[in-house]
């Protein structure tokens, strides 16, 4: 429930709806937004379970060392931003308070 009241407010305010996934999916939904075309070209915003977000930055094309592994339980002001080249290679970034 927690990574999907995170993003309620946000996707009120811009009226778009949330798509939730297992913890266990991370592969399911990086191959489906790396192939989707509706998600082509377009900002996505993911909240995901402190102990699942490392497999799910791997998912994603995460180079080792970008994600904290594991991921620290009181660590909530991290944000992992990922930008695909056209050959859809990824580079991560981390961002983190005061972005």
């Amino acid at each position: 429930m927690r990574p999907r009241a995170t993003l309620e407010p946000l996707a009120a305010t811009v009226g778009l709806e949330i798509r939730q996934f297992p913890d266990g999916e991370s592969e399911a939904l990086a191959e489906m937004l790396r192939s989707g075309a509706e998600f082509a070209g377009r900002r996505i915003v993911i909240s995901w379970r402190h102990k699942a977000l490392p497999a799910l930055a791997r998912a994603l094309g995460a180079p080792p060392g970008r994600c904290p592994d594991p991921w620290p339980q009181d660590l909530y002001d991290l944000i992992l931003r990922f930008d695909y080249g056209a050959d859809g290679t990824a580079r991560a970034s981390a961002l983190t308070e005061p972005f």
